[in-house]
């Protein structure tokens, strides 16, 4: 799992570092490099097929001119046409000595037999007069050649405009950002270790808290409530994966009642897995046992002669909490921590029999033992810890 988070930060800075690259490009595309087009031969001499010559010359011309960076340029005509005797390699050895500043020469050439037309172009290396790229298409010789050709003349520009050598600049750029890359990486990896290191965790949590009851919605009405939720927790490392929590909860009010009579306190402990890296998810599961008192629960009022009472209520329940979080280090000590939380399977005790509460919400909502209404129990909290 480690060596997976290794590669999913790797993943991550190759990424940051291909925007740069491509940004870099983008900066960089006014120099163009060069390709002398050579002018198509007609290997058969075949006057049906002669038309082919302009065809194929001009629709690679205008498929290489749509790459900003390559600089088209088309041989002189006494240069080029008197030239060529079917010995190609002297012909681009003569040519480089009179366009010198060519890096790349392509010369297209076409014969038609009883199979079909087919067309080679070959991609010539000015420094080293080597054949870089061979293309060969055989297609019939019918009227779909044409939308053949087409295709061919897309895929050799864009081959051509892909494989030409990078500037001595853009080299210098790519291995100062691999530097830099291997310098973050190894910087990356030296802090998880550091962080793995430690094997002792206490989270707190002064902050607020967004939840959809904790207990049979908590006596308030079916809907969420926000708390500022007191949060403390210890976290055991107890292997590179495997770890153990134990965690005390204080819910002192909901801010949306502004009911300050009313609070929870949670106690739990939960058993989980984590992952080892600068971005670590956890999945948690375990118990929790939650005591709820409300001194004036709204949910279960009722009328009393002339006045509305609201009845003290309070509880014992015992829940199957899961957790999911994600946890961000800002360095080997300190994090934040986003957890989100469903409360459960939660088992209710009851001090109070169902027949003493006034009919309404009690009716549904508050009942010894299991109710289907636990499972809508969940909530959204935000912590921070750090790691020693």
């Amino acid at each position: 799992m480690r060596t997976n988070m290794k590669k999913i930060v790797i993943f991550l800075f190759l990424f940051i570092n291909c925007i740069l690259l491509l940004q870099a490009e983008g900066l960089q595309s006014a120099e163009k490099r060069t390709v002398l087009l050579l002018p198509t031969q007609d290997a058969t001499n075949n006057e049906k097929y002669k038309h082919l010559r302009k065809y194929i010359f001009n629709i690679l011309k205008i498929n290489l001119q749509k790459y900003r960076n390559l600089q088209v340029i088309i041989p002189e005509q006494k240069v080029s046409v008197d030239l060529y005797t079917g010995d190609f390699e002297s012909y681009v050895r003569t040519l480089s000595e009179h366009y010198t500043s060519a890096e790349s020469f392509i010369f297209g050439e076409y014969f038609v037999d009883g199979r079909g037309l087919h067309v080679f172009v070959n991609v010539w290396d000015a420094a080293s007069l080597r054949v870089k790229n061979l293309f060969v298409k055989t297609m019939p010789a019918d009227l779909d050649m044409l939308e053949n050709i087409d295709r061919m003349c897309i895929d050799i520009a864009g081959a051509v405009a892909k494989d030409l050598p990078p500037l001595e600049r853009d080299i210098l750029f790519q291995k100062q950002v691999l530097s830099g890359l291997r310098r973050q990486i190894n910087y990356e990896e030296k802090l998880i270790e550091d962080i793995s290191a430690k094997h002792n965790e206490i989270q707190v949590t002064p902050m607020t808290g967004l939840s959809l009851g904790r207990t049979i919605i908590s006596w308030s009405d079916l809907g969420p409530f926000i708390t500022p939720l007191l949060y403390l927790e210890y976290t055991r490392y107890l292997t590179k994966d495997l770890h153990a929590r134990f965690g005390f909860e204080y819910l002192p009010m909901d801010l949306l009642t502004q009911n300050s009579q009313r609070y929870e306190i949670s106690l739990q402990a939960l058993i989980g897995f984590h992952t080892q890296s600068l971005f670590s998810f956890t999945v948690d599961a375990g118990l929790a046992l939650i005591y709820d008192y409300n001194q004036r629960s709204a949910a279960l009022a009722y009328t009393g002669g002339s006045d509305v009472v609201y009845p003290k209520a309070e509880r014992l329940s015992v829940s199957i909490p899961l957790e999911i979080g994600c946890s961000i280090f800002l360095n080997d000590l300190f994090f934040i921590n986003l957890r989100f939380k469903y409360h459960g399977l939660t088992y209710t005790f009851e001090p109070k029999a169902p027949g003493d509460y006034d009919e309404g919400n009690s009716s549904y909502l508050y009942t010894n033992g299991f109710s289907p209404w636990n499972l809508l129990c969940l909530s959204i909290s935000t912590q921070i810890g750090f790691r020693f």
